[in-house]
């Protein structure tokens, strides 16, 4: 047994520290190391592969950071490094990573746990792309290399607005093509995936999705999201690797779907310090 390394992803503003202060608190038996990860522009290099005290910063839960500035072309480097750093000081530890919307590093690193927690929206359009949308993003896919490997497997980044034009042209898929494409299982994968907006590939390989209802909007818009996401959900992952998908708001304590919430990262972090 080593390292316990978790991470919590989504996009800005969702309520991730706070989620953490609250699993640091109410779950881990042991303090975690608690690292935030901050993708640097090409503008400003950064020193990325050691740990420094100097950048800690302490949130409103009194969770204390080490901000990790990292470039997201390296992170497959640079996250196994710092973990490495961090296991020749403490073996059996537990690392809480906090990550935007960067499905880099979902695969930067097989953690024990990922949780992908987005603030409660005011349309399903908020998460999901417009059946035009779907479609444009599934041609650019099928005919253009760099824009699969973004949509099938979150690596890169790839205009959303589909408004420019490629400066070289691929031949486009012939109906046939397309069809036999969509009846094959990655078709199938690539057809899921696509119906996200980018900020949201993420929740795809999360092990669970957290609704922030104490952030975002108060419609009625959060319920009819989570139907889509288990539907989309179930469709894209086998029986055995379940994801679980919770509607509730990390700080309130009373909230009943709130308990369901951290009834399942006590029992995951226990069979987690078990392994």
């Amino acid at each position: 047994m080593g390292l316990t390394v978790s991470l919590v992803i989504g996009p800005r503003h969702a309520g991730k520290s706070s989620l953490i202060g609250v699993i640091k608190d109410e779950v881990c038996q042991s303090r975690p190391h608690l690292l935030r990860l901050v993708p640097t522009n090409r503008a400003t290099p950064a020193n990325i592969a050691h740990l420094n005290p100097a950048s800690n910063r302490e949130n409103q839960n009194g969770c204390q950071f080490e901000n990790i500035i990292y470039d997201p072309e390296r992170v497959f480097e640079t996250l196994p490094e710092i973990l490495t750093q961090i296991h020749a000081k403490d073996r059996y530890g537990c690392v809480i990573i906090e990550g935007d919307a960067d499905p880099n590093l979902l695969q930067a690193y097989p953690y024990d746990f990922a949780l992908f927690i987005m603030p409660s929206p005011e349309s399903e359009n908020d998460i999901f792309r417009s059946k035009d949308q779907v479609k444009k993003a599934f041609e650019a896919a099928m005919n253009d290399t760099a824009a699969f490997t973004s949509e099938i497997f979150g690596v890169g980044g790839v205009d959303d607005s589909w408004s420019g034009e490629r400066k070289t042209p691929r031949p486009d898929m012939s109906d046939t093509q397309m069809i036999r494409l969509l009846d094959s299982p990655l078709g199938q994968e690539l057809a899921s995936r696509i119906q996200c907006h980018p900020d949201y590939h993420g929740l795809i390989d999360s092990n669970a999705i957290v609704v922030n209802t104490g952030i975002g909007a108060t419609s009625g818009a959060a319920d009819a999201v989570v139907a889509r996401l288990e539907t989309l959900i179930n469709d894209n992952s086998p029986v055995s690797n379940h994801r679980s998908i919770y509607c509730c708001d990390v700080l309130d304590r009373h909230d009943p779907r709130r308990k369901k919430l951290f009834t399942h990262l006590k029992q995951t972090y226990r069979l987690q310090r078990n392994a």
